[in-house]
C-alpha cells in the first residue's frame, strides 16, 4: 500500500510543478476518518473450544489527526503531525459483544511539498518519522514510526479550507514473547510485523495564516 501513497505524492509534485502558485505560509489541519490496519494481528479463536489463534488483516477503525505545517515560497516546508487510531477486534466463540481494542499514537516531524493551482486548490504530499506507540487491550509497546501522506484541499478563502488526504502509518516495536510464539506456530508467515501498518483516508478543515 505504501506504493499507492508514494505514487500519489509523485502525482502531487508533478501537478504542482506544472502550475504552481505560492502556498499559504502556515496551515493548521484538523481531520478525522476511516483507517484499515493492514498488518496481520493474531487473536484467540474459541470457536472449536480450544485455545487457538487466527490471523486478521485489513481491520477497519477510526482515526483523528492534527497537523501544523509551515511552507516557504518554493513550496517546500516542514510539519508536526499527530495521528491517533482506534481499531476493535472481535473474539470468535467468546460472545458477540466481546472485542479487543488496538490503539496507536504517532507524533513526529515531516518534510512537505505543496502548491496551489486553479485559484482555490492546494495539493500536498509529505513524509515523516517520529515516535509511535501501540496500546489498548492487544499491545503496550512504543517504538519508531514512519508516515506518508498525500492530499488535496479546496481553499474557501485566505484563512479557511476543507480537504481530504490519504495516509499510511507504520509503527515498528520490539518483538515481544507472544509475537515470537506466533512466528513459531506460523513459520510460513514471513511478513509478520512486530508493530503495525495502517492505511487511512481522512477529511477535515484547514486554517491558513
Amino acid at each position: 500500500m505504501r506504493k499507492i501513497v508514494l505514487l500519489l505524492c509523485l502525482f502531487a509534485v508533478i501537478t504542482v510543478k506544472a502550475q504552481s502558485n505560492e502556498p499559504p505560509s502556515n496551515v493548521i489541519k484538523v481531520s478525522g476518518g476511516l483507517d484499515f490496519v493492514t498488518s496481520k494481528m493474531y487473536l484467540p479463536d474459541y470457536t472449536t473450544g480450544t485455545d487457538k489463534v487466527k490471523a486478521t488483516s485489513w481491520q477497519p477503525g477510526v482515526s483523528a489527526l492534527v497537523d501544523y505545517e509551515h511552507f516557504w515560497k518554493s513550496g517546500w516546508g516542514f510539519g508536526l503531525n499527530f495521528m491517533y487510531n482506534d481499531t476493535r477486534y472481535s473474539i470468535d466463540g467468546y460472545g458477540p459483544s466481546v472485542s479487543l481494542a488496538l490503539r496507536s499514537v504517532y507524533f513526529g516531524p515531516s518534510v512537505l511539498y505543496s502548491g496551489c493551482f486553479k485559484d482555490h486548490w492546494r495539493v500536498e504530499c509529505g513524509w515523516g518519522m517520529g515516535y509511535g506507540s501501540l496500546g489498548g487491550d492487544l499491545a503496550d509497546y512504543s517504538g519508531f514510526g514512519m508516515m506518508f501522506k498525500a492530499g488535496i484541499e479546496y481553499m474557501v478563502n485566505r484563512h479557511f479550507g476543507v480537504g481530504v488526504e490519504l495516509n499510511e502509518l507504520v509503527i515498528y516495536t520490539k518483538e515481544d514473547d507472544l509475537m515470537k510464539e506466533f512466528k513459531h506456530v506460523y513459520s510460513s508467515e514471513s511478513d509478520v510485523l512486530s508493530g503495525m501498518s495502517c492505511l487511512g483516508l481522512a477529511a477535515g478543515i484547514r486554517f491558513y495564516f
